[in-house]
């Protein structure tokens, strides 16, 4: 069985590998990097997801080594990727909203109710790290959802036309 502090390092690597591919799509883009608008969400979304992770595994290491107890350390974790992916996340999922509706939009209707369906799904995840002791299976929950929406959308942004 991995260990929580292992656990969470492999997340926080996990999140800037999928961070680091975003910057390799941004590098090729050229120096213009003249971005549709429905592009520039995904490229948000998924930056928002990864830091939401990188944030959480990050506050969980540090409490950690700041001797919290595991169940401070979790409360920590959790409120600190809930405060990104609130701060960070909504605005994108406004602008989806926005978005999908653009004449040259690639971005279907359903994937206006399903990304912010997801980032609620999260933030409910998180919240019940801070005040639930299933803190563990939460942040892990939310950080594995986090984690594939970006990398669905990453994939979106790499195969749609604008």
């Amino acid at each position: 069985m991995i260990s929580a502090p292992e656990l969470f390092s492999l997340y926080a690597e996990l999140s800037m590998a999928l961070a680091g591919f975003v910057g390799v799509v941004s590098a090729f883009s050229g120096r213009n990097r003249l971005f549709q608008p429905i592009e520039r969400v995904r490229l948000h979304t998924v930056l928002g997801c990864s830091g939401s992770v990188l944030a959480g595994c990050f506050a969980y290491l540090s409490a950690s080594a700041g001797e919290y107890l595991s169940a401070q350390a979790l409360a920590v974790a959790g409120v600190a990727a809930f405060a990104v992916t609130a701060i960070v996340q909504f605005p994108a999922t406004v602008k989806v909203i926005r978005h999908f509706r653009d004449p040259d939009s690639t971005t279907e209707g359903w994937v206006s109710t399903f990304v912010p369906g997801v980032h609620l799904l999260a933030l409910g995840l998180l919240a019940s790290a801070v005040f639930t002791s299933s803190a563990s299976l939460s942040l892990v929950s939310a950080f594995s959802i986090q984690l594939l929406l970006g990398l669905w959308v990453f994939a979106r942004l790499l195969t749609r036309p604008n």
